[in-house]
């Protein structure tokens, strides 16, 4: 048996991370963000709410994924070629859509 961490596990782990790092920069709570990114209506209304521009709340995101990424990849839970893909998803499409596509990619593969 191998040690390595599932990859329906470590794509859970990133979202969840990536959530938690964008909220605390944002100043709210992880679960106020999960509904905001739901859909482009509720992120607008999110960023409303909070004085900040949507540009803004998507970058938290975007961040957060990246930086969740890396410290996934420098743990050695995520391969660099998986982590490399993730990262040009979330450079090249909107973060909550790149949110939504980890979460697809973490039921495909548990």
């Amino acid at each position: 048996m191998s040690g390595a961490i599932p990859v329906a596990e470590v794509l859970e782990q990133v979202v969840l991370s990536a959530l938690d790092g964008a909220a605390c920069r944002l100043d709210v709570s992880r679960e106020e963000l999960v509904l905001a990114v739901a859909d482009e209506q509720s992120l607008d209304a999110f960023a409303a709410e909070h004085g900040i521009s949507r540009a803004d709340a998507e970058r938290a995101v975007g961040d957060g994924l990246l930086r969740a990424v890396d410290d996934a990849e420098e743990a050695g839970a995520l391969a660099g070629g998986i982590a490399e893909l993730v990262r040009s998803a979330v450079q090249r499409i909107p973060p909550r859509l790149a949110l939504a596509l980890l979460l697809q990619l973490q039921g495909w593969t548990g």
